[in-house]
């Protein structure tokens, strides 16, 4: 894969697709033998994922690239969507197996696509819907203040649905496709997309609780559990000139944010609770060390600490115009 194009061999050209912000496949393009932009593939969707144009199989290409099309999927010879977990079909815009996991949806039908509205909808992977949660129980005020600081980190629109119980369900309603918060963006996604759930809970002190402790050590993998306080007070060192570093409030979607990042480790089982040292300059410029944990110093995004997926407070902090988090400690003496 070259991207945002595929290497064909065959015709040596990169071959492009232009997407919508649902994900679906609506123009393909690459040079001719001249050098001269041609298009190779046009496509329109009725809303069900349905092409309205050439039906299902004309000019469909399948098992070539061109039959990547609606959210991005492969039109298999059924006719039907290749979601991963289950196959969709486009011409009744329902899923052509039941939900396995039904019976925790029950004010849906187990075959309904998108919540029966794909023009606001996605469905990553036909799985049930269980990646960011807020628990049954949350007052208007909490679950908005929830929204307020998750839809800071990320130009995507975020969106609820409630779902079995009361349980409220965080989707993605639009995807932001000028790649600005590229990092929060992509967080988000990740959370959103992965088989583990996250749920965020109002409470006094910041943290982040893997279900399972071993998994989330472990390579296997867990759910995680977020106290977030969004009213709640963190100062914090950040860099300020000549590297010496000054305390500054943080931002409560900030501090959300990083606790999402250590959710993320607890998805993939990548927490690291060994011991290290980081060191930096207090605002006189004299060299201080603290210790704490590989993960919270990863978290953060101190050199040398960043993961494989690169996901970091700092780069949030970054990509936001906020200056960067110097040490993990939030005030002299004492921790988070």
């Amino acid at each position: 894969m070259q991207p945002p194009g595929l290497l064909t061999v065959s015709r040596k050209t990169v071959i492009y697709q232009y997407r919508d912000h649902l994900g679906n496949a609506r123009v393909s393009f690459a040079k001719n033998s001249e050098g001269l932009l041609e298009v190779t593939d046009t496509n329109n969707y009725y809303p069900f994922g349905l092409n309205h144009i050439q039906g299902i199989f004309e000019g469909a290409n399948l098992g070539s690239y061109y039959s990547y099309k609606y959210n991005g999927k492969e039109l298999q010879e059924t006719g039907m969507y290749d979601y991963g977990a289950r196959f969709y079909m486009p011409d009744l815009g329902r899923w052509g197996v039941i939900d396995p996991l039904a019976e925790t949806s029950r004010r849906w039908s187990p075959y309904t696509y998108a919540y029966n509205n794909p023009m606001r909808f996605i469905d990553p992977d036909g799985m049930q819907n269980k990646d960011i949660t807020i628990p049954s129980g949350t007052d208007q005020k909490g679950i908005d203040a929830i929204m307020a600081n998750l839809q800071k980190l990320t130009r995507d629109k975020l969106t609820t649905v409630e779902g079995v119980n009361g349980k409220i369900h965080v989707l993605i309603e639009k995807f932001e496709k000028n790649g600005r918060y590229e990092t929060g963006n992509q967080l988000i996604r990740d959370l959103i997309t992965d088989e583990h759930n996250v749920n965020i809970r109002i409470g006094e002190k910041g943290s982040a609780k893997a279900k399972n402790s071993e998994s989330a050590s472990n390579g296997v993998g867990t759910d995680s559990d977020i106290t977030f306080n969004p009213t709640g007070k963190q100062d914090i060192r950040v860099f300020g000139e000549n590297g010496k570093t000054m305390y500054e409030t943080s931002p409560n979607f900030i501090i959300l944010g990083h606790e999402l990042i250590h959710a993320k480790d607890h998805f993939d089982g990548t927490l690291n609770k060994t011991e290290s040292e980081h060191g930096y300059l207090d605002l006189k410029g004299i060299r201080l060390i603290e210790t704490h944990s590989k993960s919270e110093f990863r978290a953060s995004g101190f050199p040398g600490f960043v993961g494989k997926d690169g996901y970091s407070e700092n780069k949030i902090r970054k990509e936001q115009g906020l200056k960067l988090r110097a040490s993990y400690e939030t005030f002299r003496g004492r921790t988070r």
